[in-house]
């Protein structure tokens, strides 16, 4: 009996998601549109204010779109993101030139892409290492894009690959520290139950 309650658990567990599991924003509590984030769940002219702002770090950025959630009927929060893009570098409806984002701007694109939908994850990737590729440092970048990695991961039933993926950004002693160890803390504490598949 025993044996069968832990298989069980272990099931529910990896029955779980990287993306919807990892909520870390309440590290950022400091931040009055990141508490606001999580109240509307939706994005407004501030929330995306805040997002475009250079003076942010990425770390705060990452916080609130994690506060902003995820739903299983997709939400819509990329868009009225891409229209200010647009906007921004004057482009056309339907245009947007991912080559002249900043790092920080593809990093939030990719992330609210990922948490609209993230049934399909794999439409961040490109993205997110753009972002990687313009800012090889910053540790949220690296962070995000692993639970991207492994949310596709987790589809594909590699629950170690979920582990490397992540452990491999945990351990990385280069990256440059703009997302706060508790946040980082949080994560792995969901992403450790995946390192006994190992």
């Amino acid at each position: 009996m025993a044996v069968l309650c832990i298989l069980l658990s272990w099931s529910h567990l990896l029955a779980d998601s990287p993306l919807t599991s990892t909520v870390f924003y309440e590290e950022y509590a400091g931040f009055p549109e990141i508490q606001k984030a999580r109240e509307l769940g939706l994005i407004n002219e501030e929330l995306i204010d805040f997002l475009m702002n250079p003076e942010m770090g990425n770390g705060s950025k990452v916080a609130l779109i994690n506060a902003l959630g995820w739903s299983t009927e997709g939400k819509a929060n990329t868009t009225p993101f891409v229209t200010r893009l647009r906007q921004k570098y004057g482009l056309q409806e339907g245009r947007l030139y991912l080559d002249g984002l900043t790092a920080s701007e593809l990093l939030c694109l990719g992330y609210l892409m990922a948490m609209d939908d993230y049934f399909n994850p794999s439409q961040a990737i490109p993205i997110l290492e753009m972002a990687r590729d313009k800012a090889p440092k910053s540790r949220a970048v690296h962070t995000v894009l692993a639970l991207v990695l492994s949310q596709v991961l987790l589809d594909q039933k590699d629950w170690c690959g979920i582990w490397l993926t992540c452990s491999e950004v945990f351990a990385n002693e280069d990256l440059e520290e703009d997302f706060k160890p508790e946040a980082t803390s949080k994560i792995r504490a969901y992403v450790e139950l995946y390192r006994e598949s190992c």
